[in-house]
Parts: structure tokens; C-alpha cells; sequence
């Protein structure tokens, strides 16, 4: 069975890969897929696994790669979208940058004076300036040395921690100590940003999915009890009113209305709907109250399903996913090593040249730095699901990244019947005549059924005033006009009030029919 796994703040994409391979080894783990977008780690466990002992087992795994990670397992009744917290992570390394520049401005600035001036003047004291200057250097690194120190406890010797120190330390070594502060700040801004992109990503893609229902009105007797979907029960009656989404899968046993199924269907026409009808949750109400008695759990309904389709596609990775994983687990070592090659190449053919400005242990540094493999191992999942996220705005749901990537074999599609692909949403096409289009417009706008907002979009014409104005869910609309009364919706409602229609053979579409007292209109 799949568990969500909450593990909140963190976002070092090479961390994620370690953390999905380590925990896939695990003897009662069958595969674990991390989701950038809500921070969770998807595991499939097998039957006989312990809920206690696998979360802490996993939560060892984690806190041995990174410090200060919620781990738990995911409740949405306890989760929250909070921003994170950037300023307290990056503290330490805002004070160590300050008191770094702080140093070099206090070397500086007296520097330029005295070379304008012609004086000795001296801002600052020698061991004081160089203690502070150390302090923030160490502090500038502090997380980098932290994380290395983490890892070689547990025999993790290659991390962009490793690269980023050894880079740093041998441009000391040559004396380049400004760039080798500017790389420590560099990395850190870059950092900074990139987990702030992460985070606004991670918010906007959810929200692109975030079609949950918040509530469901529970009828306990003559009393609407407000409930969270999840705790309602099969077999319960819930109250879906006018303009909300239907929250849980179930029959009507009281009441009729028009549903609007477009985000399941696709399909702008109402669903109408009366007592004994299934209805899918997901489905919005633009009718009548109705009472809907349901007939699973929410976990196990329509809307439920979907979401969680959705949440979980990184499950089922496409090949580029799995071959950056494994390309990752072996490309900081050989990044080191490449680096560490260029240096005894130097040692062996160019000794000279080894520890001048720009010599090997230099351009060694330098290779090191532009290697870091953040971007690299975060930007193909995260594609993928930024993908998938914007599909699904659209009304497109991919079960994964692989077949979000399979549709680049794609070279046909077939629709089945005429009338499948629609822009989901209505527009008129014809009418009578501009009279006719004027008076339906006139009644419809007091309707808030898709095809009667295409009706006053279409009309060009002064609206007429019109009173006693009543809608039948699911038929039509009818209200007076210089105490005539007048009728516009379907063709079995006009005939229900006496209007024969005449127009028999019409082409495919969704129709209006207008009518009053004494005719029939258009």
C-alpha cells in the first residue's frame, strides 16, 4: 500500500535522490517517488510492514542528510502551506556575509582615501579586522561545513558541500581570498534563490490542482452540520446548495437540480439530475438544493481519486527521471575526481604553474564550482510535474511523467464521435433573428446557465425589462414582458406550456427555444 510521508522544509534536490534510493532499500519498501510539489515522499509498503518502526526508520534516513526536517506521516488536517521561513535559515550566513564585508570595507575604504589624500590614515586594528574576517568566513560556510561533517559521519564523502569547500579552501590556498569569499556568497544566493523558487513553484503548481471541497453540509436530523469531507461516512446525507461542488460521491434522495460537469467531463452542457440519480463528486451545482445520500467514503470517491492521481503521478517516473537519479548518485564523485586529475596533470607536466593566480589547483576550483548538481537533479522532476500541473488546469489528466513523455510518440489521435472535442464552454452560432436573440437575452440573464450567459454575450441589442421572473432547473426560464409572459429553455419545456415547436430538423448542437403566450418564437 502507498503511505504519504510528510517531510516539510526539505528542498536540496540531491538530498531527495539519497533519500529516495536509501529508503527504497529498505527491506519492506517496494519503491519511494518524492513529490516536489507538496513536499512528500510516496512509499509503497509492502503488507507486512510497522507503521512506528518505518517512520522513524525513514526519519533516520532523512535527518542524516538534513537538519531541521518535519517528517510524519501526511495529514491533511495538520498540514499547512505556510511560506518558509528563509530568514532563519540563512541567519548564520547573513551575518557571517555582513561582518565579511564589513572587513573588506574597512581594508577599502582607508585605501582609497589615503591614495587621494596622500595621508596613512588607518580605520581599522590588524588583528581584530583579520579575526572578524575569519568569523564570517567560517560562518559564510557554516552550513556547507555542517552537512560535509554529516555526511562523513555516515560515509557520504561527495556532496555539493564537498565541492563547494574544497573550492572555496583552494582559492585560499593561492591566495585568491576574495574569490573564494564571492563563491561561498554566490553559492549561498543561489541557493537562497533557487529554494525560493522551489517554494513559489511548489505553491503555484498545487494551486493549479487544488479543485478539493473544503466541507460538506452533513444533515444530522433537522440540523446542516459543517463537516470536513474526510469524516463523513457512507450512508450519510449530505445538502449540496446552489453554485457549490459536490464533495463526496452518492445518490439524490431529495430535490432536483443541473449539475455543472465540466471539470470531469469536459463537456460545458448541464447534467440534469432528480431523485434516485448517481452523482460524482467534483460536479458543481447550479440549481436547486438537493440532498445526496452517499454511497462511499470521501478517500474512495470521484474528486478524491482525482487529486490524488494527480499528487502522486511522480510515482510512475519516465526514463529520464530514473536515468538523472542514477546519474546523480555517481556524478559528484566523478566531478572531484576529474578535478583532483587536472591538478596531477599539473604536478606531473606544468609544476610552475600548479599554485600561480590562474594554475591548476585554480582552474580545478573553478571546475568545481560551475559542477554543483542542485539544478541539474531538480529541474527534470520538476518540469515533469509543472507539466502535469498545468495538463491538469487544462482539463488533462497524465497518470505520470512516463506518459507525459510518451506523448512525444504520439503522431494521431482518435475521437470517436462527432461532438467529442469541444472548447468546454458555449457560444452562439445561430438564431432566428435579432428580436428573438434580444427578447432570450432579456429573460436569460436572470439564469445562471452557461448557455444563457452565451446568449447575453451575443446580443448586441438594449435590453428588455422584464418581471416575475422564475427558472426550472434543468428545463427553462420564463418571465413577463408587457404582461405577456414569455418562455425560453428546452423544447419539452415550451411544449409543457402549451408552445408547439416547429422547427423539427435541426443540426447537432445545444438548442434554445423561444416562445410566449400565443406562439412560438425562435
Amino acid at each position: 500500500m502507498i503511505r504519504i510521508i510528510e517531510m516539510k522544509n526539505l528542498s536540496c534536490a540531491n538530498c531527495i535522490a539519497k533519500i529516495e534510493r536509501r529508503v527504497a532499500r529498505l527491506p519492506y519498501v517496494n519503491s519511494a517517488s518524492f513529490n516536489f510539489a507538496n513536499q512528500t515522499l510516496l512509499v509503497d509498503f509492502k503488507d507486512d510492514y510497522d507503521v512506528d518502526i518505518a517512520l522513524k526508520e525513514i526519519k533516520e534516513i532523512v535527518d542524516l542528510l538534513e537538519d531541521n526536517i518535519i517528517t510524519r506521516y501526511y495529514d491533511a488536517k495538520t498540514t499547512n502551506d505556510k511560506k518558509p521561513n528563509f530568514l532563519k535559515e540563512y541567519l548564520v550566513v547573513l551575518i557571517g556575509m555582513l561582518l565579511i564585508l564589513y572587513t573588506f570595507a574597512a581594508y577599502r575604504i582607508p585605501q582609497v582615501i589615503n591614495a587621494i589624500l596622500g595621508t596613512n590614515y588607518e580605520l581599522y586594528d590588524h588583528w581584530i579586522t583579520t579575526l572578524l574576517y575569519w568569523l564570517g568566513y567560517l560562518l559564510l560556510i557554516s552550513k556547507l561545513l555542517v552537512a560535509q561533517v554529516r555526511g562523513i559521519k555516515h560515509f557520504n564523502f561527495f556532496n555539493e558541500s564537498t565541492l563547494m569547500i574544497i573550492a572555496t579552501f583552494a582559492a585560499m590556498f593561492v591566495g585568491k581570498h576574495e574569490e573564494s569569499i564571492a563563491v561561498v556568497i554566490l553559492y549561498s544566493i543561489g541557493e537562497f534563490l533557487q529554494n525560493h523558487a522551489i517554494a513559489r513553484s511548489r505553491r503555484e503548481i498545487t494551486s493549479l490542482v487544488n479543485i478539493k471541497v473544503e466541507y460538506a453540509n452533513v444533515l444530522e436530523g433537522e440540523k446542516i452540520v459543517v463537516k470536513d469531507p474526510t469524516r463523513v461516512m457512507a450512508g450519510e446525507v449530505i445538502v449540496v446548495k446552489n453554485g457549490e461542488r459536490v464533495p463526496i460521491d452518492g445518490i439524490v434522495v431529495k430535490g432536483s437540480t443541473s449539475l455543472n460537469t465540466s471539470e470531469l467531463t469536459g463537456e460545458a452542457n448541464l447534467k440534469n439530475v432528480d431523485i434516485g440519480d448517481e452523482i460524482l463528486s467534483g460536479n458543481i451545482n447550479v440549481g436547486n438544493v438537493i440532498h445526496i445520500k452517499t454511497t462511499k467514503p470521501y478517500s474512495e470517491s470521484t474528486l478524491a481519486k482525482i487529486i490524488d492521481l494527480i499528487e502522486n503521478s511522480t510515482i510512475k517516473k519516465s526514463k529520464t527521471e530514473m536515468f538523472i537519479s542514477k546519474f546523480a548518485k555517481i556524478y559528484t564523485p566523478i566531478v572531484v575526481a576529474l578535478a583532483a586529475l587536472l591538478v596531477i596533470y599539473g604536478l606531473i607536466f606544468d609544476p610552475a604553474n600548479v599554485t600561480t593566480d590562474s594554475g591548476y589547483i585554480y582552474r580545478a576550483a573553478t571546475f568545481l564550482v560551475i559542477s554543483c548538481p542542485c539544478s541539474l537533479v531538480l529541474s527534470i522532476p520538476l518540469s515533469y510535474y509543472a507539466g502535469i500541473g498545468v495538463a491538469a488546469k487544462n482539463g488533462i489528466l497524465f497518470k505520470g511523467s512516463a506518459y507525459l513523455n510518451a506523448i512525444t510518440d504520439v503522431k494521431t489521435i482518435a475521437l470517436d464521435k462527432t461532438g467529442t472535442l469541444t472548447y468546454g464552454s458555449f457560444f452562439v452560432t445561430e438564431y432566428t433573428s435579432d428580436e428573438v436573440l434580444r427578447l432570450a437575452a432579456s429573460i436569460e440573464r436572470y439564469s445562471t446557465h452557461p448557455i444563457a450567459k452565451a446568449i447575453v454575450e451575443k446580443n448586441q441589442l438594449p435590453l428588455l425589462e422584464v418581471s416575475d421572473i422564475e427558472e426550472i432547473p434543468g428545463y427553462g426560464i420564463k418571465a413577463k414582458h408587457d404582461g405577456i409572459w414569455y418562455f425560453a429553455g428546452s423544447r419539452r419545456f415550451l411544449v409543457s406550456n402549451g408552445i408547439s415547436v416547429t422547427d423539427e430538423k435541426l443540426p447537432v448542437g445545444s438548442y434554445t427555444f423561444l416562445g410566449n403566450a400565443d406562439q412560438y418564437l425562435g
